[in-house]
């Protein structure tokens, strides 16, 4: 999951930060899927980015599925 706190958004897997993730998450928060990079949500990535479920275009580090 995609979890904010005091000092960024972050993919959490089993309740702790996965800083060895990146790519798009796996799991989508309330507002959209998200990429990952070092476990950190990289609100300044756009580009192609995969995940389990196929290959998305991000921009701005949000899953942009018009574009994809």
């Amino acid at each position: 999951m995609v979890e904010q706190n005091d000092y960024g958004w972050w993919y959490v897997v089993g309740g702790k930060v996965d800083f060895s993730y990146t790519g798009v998450s796996n799991y989508a928060n309330e507002y959209g899927w998200w990429y990952i990079s070092g476990g950190k949500v990289d609100f300044g990535f756009t580009g192609k980015a995969s995940n389990d479920y196929g290959s998305w275009f991000c921009v701005n580090g949000k899953v942009d599925f018009s574009l994809s």
